[in-house]
């Protein structure tokens, strides 16, 4: 078991089950949450290697929320959306991808920030 531990934000819960599940074959220790609120009462709780944010989520967005966590923590983070790639390309982040992700290449994208770290 890897002792890395991140955290998936998404108001997709199918999308949710399946980062936990190859989170966690993958060997992390990871925790989801269903929106920006409940993401910020995790990170109240628990500190995270990685963060893993969807860009578009009702109430508080996956850009306010990039905005709360660089304000505060100083933890890498990936921002995912559905938009097109020429959207998501001009995006101020440094780890951003396109949705919808496979398995292996969402492992090979947390595999490479991870190996990343100090």
């Amino acid at each position: 078991m890897n002792s890395k531990r991140i955290l998936v934000v998404d108001d997709q819960d199918s999308w949710l089950c399946l980062a936990g599940k190859w989170l966690l074959d993958a060997g992390y220790n990871s925790d989801t949450a269903i929106s920006g609120l409940k993401a910020i009462e995790l990170l109240q709780k628990i500190t995270y290697d990685l963060i893993v944010v969807d860009l578009y989520m009702p109430g508080i967005s996956g850009l306010k929320l990039h905005d709360y966590i660089k304000s505060k923590y100083d933890t890498p983070i990936v921002v995912l959306s559905n938009a097109m790639y020429e959207y998501i390309r001009e995006l101020p982040f440094k780890y951003k991808f396109q949705k919808p992700l496979g398995s292996e290449r969402f492992i090979q994208i947390i595999n490479g920030i991870i190996n990343e770290l100090p």
